[in-house]
């Protein structure tokens, strides 16, 4: 599907391409980068017949020279972990943020609902002031630390990206969860309607309508 039907199955929705000056708001697109190794270790990932997947460290993936010269050029010799994020979602019932940037390879085409971490107010986020991008299949962005994300939506049959954050973010939290920071350099807060998140003990802090990509 391109970004033109996209926005035809979705008519009540704003979508922005990456090549909008919105994006800078966010974050912003690296480009120069000949990604041929990251789609052939693509394709012998197992995508899930249903729900997502992630996994923050993918040792093959991180020995890809491209991948360790993108770590290299956006962390700036800081330590990183990549790994594989797929699924089939297709609505933001979470958001989150970290302390360093986020930075994703699309795969497959998908959508980023993105917001503002200044418009959190007491642990708790208006949805609808998030704001969606398409990426395009070989698309690399990055997202600044200010900037609130969760997981990519599908706009095919499912999403496929590259997620590379600081190492160690996602690892169990010493001491356990202290309110919203639920593991390591991780700040999260469900929908309401995220059962499964609210139920095992996550703040349902972001606020309205469950936004979602048809």
């Amino acid at each position: 599907m391109g970004y033109k039907e996209l926005c035809a199955r979705n008519p009540g929705m704003r979508i922005y391409q990456t090549d909008d000056s919105k994006l800078l708001e966010y974050g912003k697109v690296w480009t120069g980068y000949n990604l041929d190794d990251v789609f052939k270790w693509a394709e012998n990932f197992q995508i899930p017949e249903h729900g997502n997947t992630y996994q923050a460290s993918d040792p093959d993936l991180e020995s890809i020279p491209v991948t360790q010269k993108i770590i290299s050029d956006i962390y700036g010799g800081s330590l990183a972990q990549a790994g594989p994020c797929c699924g089939h979602n297709q609505v933001l019932n979470g958001i989150e943020y970290h302390i360093g940037s986020e930075v994703t390879i699309a795969i497959k085409p998908c959508v980023l609902f993105l917001g503002k971490l200044h418009d959190m107010v007491h642990d708790t986020y208006e949805g609808n002031l998030s704001e969606a991008f398409y990426i395009e299949s070989g698309q690399i962005v990055q997202t600044y630390e200010t900037t609130l994300h969760y997981t990519p939506c599908k706009v095919e049959d499912y999403f496929f990206t590259v997620c590379i954050l600081p190492r160690g973010t996602g690892t169990p939290l010493p001491g356990g969860r202290r309110g919203i920071l639920k593991s390591q350099n991780k700040w999260f807060i469900a929908h309401p309607d995220n059962t499964p998140k609210v139920t095992t003990g996550d703040f349902p802090g972001l606020l309205g309508e469950m936004r979602k990509i048809v």
